[in-house]
């Protein structure tokens, strides 16, 4: 569903953008639910129907979305009454849990009550938006440190269009994606590290070749800092170029804002360990197709220990041809 829901904003986004009028992509599997962009305004918007009580205007609820409910013109009679969330374009790239918020929002949907259940999930995400703005927490920086040790090697071993391959902070599956491979790191400091995998279905095999990499940090006053590899890599992409914009858009997705890195230089890392582990038909990891059929269930995360499964020494090969 993630992938469809970002296609869905995608695609809202470029007809809109080539018509110059607002565009919706309604989702064939959840017909009451659809996705729309205003090019004159730069807004996103989620539309979910029906939803009872009269309309209004719009209603700020987080610094990330407001709300109202009203007709969508242009959409099917559903619609006549939707509860319609619009984000602005920045604010929506910089919220890099959005997507995962507005799956939950369309699994909780209840169509015979739009407003209770969307109350009901916005609880649950309350807290998220609220930090929203805020400086990165002591885990989220060592989760970005990982991504961008990652993305510091291939940038050491192939030319800057690798930068393009960088995407997890967007709310993709994967954190690289590569027409020819894909990469998906975790960040660990623990003796054994130990990797928390999401959603389900984050290690299932897929047809190209896909590599968990496993980055073992400890804290060290003469280490980097996260401004630090920053710096490095905005060095090593260079400015006034595609791979740059596209760079700072994914750091902005993941939180990171350069006013706020006073409160990261005191963190100081290195890198200990940097593995791999080939995630294909051999691996003993867990996705959708090892669980019993029979078995129901809604959400799953689970935890991944180094000393269980053969991980490999990551060499420059690697580095330079993840597809190998």
């Amino acid at each position: 569903m993630r992938d469809d829901i970002i296609a869905a904003f995608e695609n809202a986004k470029t007809n809109a953008t080539t018509t110059g009028q607002v565009y919706w992509h309604t989702l064939t599997e959840h017909p009451s639910v659809s996705f729309g962009f205003d090019p004159d305004e730069d807004y996103f918007f989620l539309a979910m129907a029906p939803s009872n009580g009269p309309h209004t205007e719009w209603e700020q609820i987080t610094a990330v979305f407001e709300r109202r409910r009203a007709t969508i013109p242009g959409l099917s009679s559903i619609f006549e009454s939707a509860l319609c969330i619009r984000f602005n374009t920045d604010m929506f790239i910089q919220s890099k849990n959005i997507i995962d918020f507005i799956v939950d929002l369309i699994e909780g949907l209840d169509v015979t009550d739009i407003n209770t259940s969307f109350e009901a999930v916005l609880a649950e995400w309350e807290s998220m938006f609220a930090m929203f703005g805020t400086p990165l927490n002591p885990k989220q920086v060592r989760g970005l440190i990982g991504e961008l040790l990652v993305l510091n090697h291939l940038l050491d071993n192939q030319g800057i269009a690798v930068a393009d391959s960088w995407i997890g902070p967007t709310g993709t599956l994967h954190d690289f994606i590569c027409s020819d491979w894909h990469i998906e790191v975790k960040e660990s400091m623990r003796p054994d590290p130990m990797a928390s995998v999401h959603p389900i279905d984050q290690l299932e095999p897929i047809d190209v070749p896909f590599n968990l990499v496993m980055i073992k940090l400890r804290r060290d006053d003469s280490g980097f800092s996260l401004p630090d590899l920053i710096d490095i890599i905005r060095e090593k992409i260079g400015s006034g170029n595609g791979h740059r914009v596209h760079f700072e858009d994914v750091l902005l997705a993941a939180g990171y804002r350069d006013d706020h890195s006073f409160a990261y230089i005191d963190f100081r890392y290195s890198s200990e360990l940097e593995i791999r582990l080939p995630i294909n038909e051999d691996a003993n990891v867990l996705f959708p197709a090892m669980i019993s059929s029979n078995v129901n269930y809604v959400d799953i995360r689970w935890k991944l220990r180094m000393s269980q499964h053969p991980f490999i020494n990551i060499d420059d090969d690697f580095w330079t041809n993840p597809g190998i």
